[in-house]
């Protein structure tokens, strides 16, 4: 099977919802399988000027609104089923006795789709925890798509994800007959420099001391290992998760640090990262500030990591255009791909306080020119 990156992935789920193509998303747990799809939902909401509506997050007074197809017209929903938890009545629907005939009323959800103007994508997460008859009584939505007596027009494109066999979440084998009517690829565990990426764009917060310490040991962002018995270990989704919870922690209070990190990514890990924030206690921000040329004397690998982490940390909490002219400095006095990074962290703590007061730094503007193909 073809492994992605997620970026990969993005313009796939773009060509099969364009093409109408169901499609399988394989890989391991925690990597960002189905938020990746959901954003792919919300671009293409966007390119087709409809307002995107999140099935799950809404309320029920809002469901039973897009019945209504003049709210329906400007609508692209998607909703994320969990295969894992239906039943039979989830899916074809309860039977009613009408003038002495049965019909079948259907799932809220598949009603709305069913509407030959609809669009979305039916998110049909976990597919291969679901047992046999419930994967039985998904065949028609995904081989025909139709489920009982209504059937879903071209722009609402089913799409599957699961984790895969090796990673013994007890899962079904798919039979061959459905699994021959996907497209079928693997998500790859998203690299260090595409997750720091994730973490600084597109509004997303992720610790800078997380960051940090992944740039310093990228091996770290992915531990699972299905032989495994702990119960906590890193993954993609759970670095976000430890994000918020140290989130205004200081870094002194390293035993409560390692207590949240344990209880997300696992003991070893959360040492290891207590142990790379004890660095930080070697590092003097403010002579740093101060002197921007004194980071040239920092040699060891593990300390100029630090700095970033605790420079980034200490602008996040001192927040000053003088600070932040500082921190330029000491940007440009290190190394290109140190320098780059501290200047990535920096500018997503608040991008626009950044982009107005960096171009009055006169460094700024030379280092930038020498580094544009890195910073921009």
């Amino acid at each position: 099977m073809k492994s992605i990156n997620h970026l990969e992935l993005e313009k796939f789920i773009n060509i099969v919802y364009d093409k109408s193509l169901s499609s399988y998303i394989w890989g391991g747990t925690g990597i960002g399988k189905s938020e990746t799809i959901s954003k792919v939902a919300q671009d293409i909401a966007r390119e087709n000027k409809k307002k995107f509506i999140d099935w799950n997050r809404i309320s029920d007074e809002h469901k039973r609104e897009l019945l209504k197809d003049d709210v329906f017209e400007e609508s692209f929903i998607f909703c994320d089923i969990r295969a894992s938890q239906l039943d039979s009545s989830d899916t074809r629907g309860l039977p009613t006795f009408v003038n002495n005939f049965v019909e079948w009323k259907p799932n809220l959800v598949f009603k709305v789709l069913s509407n030959p103007k609809a669009s979305g994508i039916l998110f049909l997460d976990e597919l291969n925890l679901a047992p046999p008859s419930i994967l039985a009584s998904l065949y028609q939505v995904i081989l025909d798509r139709c489920i009982g007596e209504i059937s879903f027009p071209d722009s609402v494109v089913p799409i599957a994800a699961s984790n895969r066999i090796e990673d013994r979440g007890a899962v079904f084998e798919l039979p061959a007959p459905l699994a021959n009517r996907f497209l079928h690829l693997e998500l790859k565990v998203p690299d260090v420099e595409s997750w720091t990426a994730y973490g600084l764009d597109n509004g997303h917060k992720i610790d800078s001391r997380i960051i940090s310490f992944l740039q310093f040991k990228p091996s770290r962002i992915y531990s699972y290992d299905s032989r495994n018995k702990d119960k906590s270990f890193a993954t993609p989704r759970m670095w976000v998760k430890t994000s918020k919870l140290i989130e205004g922690i200081d870094s002194e209070d390293l035993d409560l640090i390692e207590t949240l990190v344990s209880s997300s990514v696992g003991e070893g890990i959360a040492v290891e990262f207590t142990a790379f924030l004890k660095l930080a206690r070697k590092i003097d921000v403010e002579s740093l500030i101060k002197k921007p040329e004194s980071v040239k004397n920092i040699k060891e690998i593990d300390l100029k990591y630090s700095v970033l982490a605790t420079v980034s940390e200490y602008y996040r909490n001192h927040k000053t255009a003088n600070i932040l002219k500082g921190v330029i400095q000491i940007c440009a006095n290190m190394e290109t791909e140190f320098g780059v990074l501290l200047s990535r962290l920096v500018k997503a703590v608040d991008v626009e306080f950044w982009r107005k007061e960096v171009i009055k730094i006169p460094d700024f503007k030379e280092w930038a020119r020498a580094n544009e193909k890195y910073l921009f």
